[in-house]
């Protein structure tokens, strides 16, 4: 008699996906931004489009969000670029709750993947790159 195995569900596949980025992310990225950088510092390489057609891109800024928020200043990091708070708010959300789920802890449920938080990326990433390209073209406001 064959025992029935669990279908893999996208739930799992992102959570184990999640578990594997837990050592780069709070092990890692810490080391790399706050003992690393300072010694070998960031390229002075500007971003291609801004460059060339003088506009910022959709991920403009994003390094920089990602460095404050690995050195605690969250607004700094929403300012440059409010995704980076956005996905990892959402991966601790995730993570979270699915440990607890499988740790059955109380009557918590993980959440479930839905499009929306996709869309919502999505949302904020437009948004973004039409603001800080009417404040630069516009008003002559620069945000990098």
């Amino acid at each position: 008699m064959r025992s029935k195995e669990r279908k893999l569900t996208i739930e799992d596949t992102l959570y184990y996906i999640g578990l594997a980025l837990l050592f780069p992310l709070f092990v890692a990225g810490p080391i790399v931004v706050n003992l690393l950088l300072p010694q070998i510092g960031l390229p002075d390489k500007k971003c291609m489009l801004l460059m060339v057609a003088g506009i910022y891109c959709p991920g403009c800024g994003g390094t920089r969000a990602i460095i404050n928020l690995y050195r605690g200043k969250i607004w700094e990091s929403f300012c440059y670029h409010p995704m980076v708070i956005y996905g990892f708010i959402i991966y601790l959300i995730y993570m979270l709750t699915h440990t607890m789920e499988r740790l059955h802890v109380g009557r918590i449920k993980g959440i479930k993947f839905r499009p929306i938080y996709l869309y919502g990326a999505l949302i904020i990433l437009v948004v973004n790159f039409w603001i800080k390209n009417i404040l630069k073209l516009c008003f002559g406001i620069f945000m990098q």
